[in-house]
């Protein structure tokens, strides 16, 4: 029972400490003012894992952590969802996963992320993608208000975001207390064995002990041999 239950823990330790986000390094990309730009997702995919959802948001907005995000889908063939307060048009492309913008603007450059949720034992994975706007100013621009913390459904009503926003602190300490209370179960464990072992054998000990005697029948008085001289079996025969 106890290897039984190692072998569960330790399974899904192994589960949570893989369920972190692997980012990849961020790609530059340029573009004029008015024009069409796709930018590709650069989320690295693993061979053979079928990715739940891709998801695109824009970071910054004056937060480095902001994430505001723009567009969702399930894979593979779930419908592309818009956050709500998004106010401009874009399209994400089924084949690559990519965002396709259109007559982009000033207040689109800056850096996008691409994300994919992986199935349960996998790792996330992401990718970051730089938007340069090459006739525009340097100075930073500000993000328009474009994300909030739940998606706009074919209802047009509001519905709460399912992905999952465990950090890799959360992981670790996750996996720490499932050590410990391996570690507890076990001792539990052992101490429980032992004590049951004693007091089963001390019982079977009180009743052998405290067993009534057994009164001799016929049979076993004759099997009792008198100790003592053997008497002769020689017969004398007188003449």
């Amino acid at each position: 029972m106890a290897l039984g239950l190692l072998r569960v823990l330790l399974s899904l330790s192994v589960c949570l400490a893989r369920g972190g986000v692997l980012t990849g390094d961020a790609r530059q990309v340029g573009a004029l003012s008015g024009r069409n730009c796709t930018l590709k997702c650069t989320a690295e995919h693993k061979a053979g894992v079928r990715y739940r959802t891709v998801v695109w948001y824009k970071l910054g907005g004056g937060q480095p952590d902001r994430q505001s995000g723009l567009l969702r889908k399930d894979l593979p063939h779930g419908e592309t969802r818009r956050y709500a307060g998004l106010d401009r048009e874009m399209e994400l492309l089924d084949d690559s996963h990519g965002l396709s913008l259109t007559n982009v603007t000033c207040a689109d450059g800056g850096l996008y992320l691409c994300k994919l949720w992986a199935p349960v034992g996998e790792q996330n994975r992401q990718g970051q993608v730089l938007l340069t706007l090459t006739d525009c100013p340097v100075e930073p621009t500000k993000t328009p208000d474009a994300a909030r913390d739940y998606l706009i459904g074919p209802t047009d009503l509001p519905v709460a975001p399912t992905e999952d926003v465990m950090t890799n602190d959360l992981v670790i300490c996750a996996t720490v207390l499932i050590m410990v209370a391996l570690i507890i179960l076990s001792v539990i464990h052992c101490c429980f064995n032992t004590t049951f072992k004693d007091r089963k054998q001390k019982l079977k000990k009180d009743i052998l002990l405290d067993a009534p005697v057994k009164e001799l029948q016929k049979k076993d008085l004759m099997l009792i041999y008198t100790l003592g001289p053997k008497p002769s079996t020689m017969k004398h025969i007188c003449v």
